[in-house]
């Protein structure tokens, strides 16, 4: 089953949708996910509860499962700042438009906290809209 997090409801999007752990938990069991996309779902929670939360999804997934997590670097945002390519007002919208943001980070950092039964398939950096992009899957 694929399922959508994300604090905004999508649109077209095929699969089910979910903007809370509980909501999740309502409509994924454990080991039942094919394919869990986080679309700036992970920044709705604070840096200190990552590590549960990543693992949480881990266990989301079926052996092969493939988690998708989007969300803002800070890493991107700072250098853009500090090389004036853009300004507070960009970044303000960057971070707090429609979005229930409680915190920022990196794709470095974020790697670093998945569980050990998750291998990075893809990184991505989109240097544009400051956005990473990792993908991981289960490990059988």
């Amino acid at each position: 089953m694929k399922v959508y997090l994300s604090t905004n409801k999508p649109e077209g999007t095929s699969g089910k949708w979910a903007n809370s752990l509980p909501m999740l938990d309502g409509i994924l069991l454990n080991s039942e996910g094919t394919d869990i996309v986080c679309d700036h779902f992970i920044s709705s929670f604070s840096i200190n509860e990552y590590q549960e939360l990543l693992k949480k999804l881990a266990t989301k997934l079926r052996l092969n499962g493939k988690l998708t997590i989007t969300d803002i670097d800070m890493n991107i945002l700072a250098r853009r700042k500090y090389n004036e390519e853009i300004d507070e007002d960009s970044i303000n919208a960057a971070l707090f438009s429609e979005q229930k943001r409680k915190s920022v980070s990196s794709l470095i950092s974020l790697e670093g906290l998945l569980p050990p039964n998750l291998y990075v398939e893809q990184k991505h950096y989109d240097h544009q809209t400051c956005n990473f992009t990792i993908v991981a899957r289960r490990k059988s």
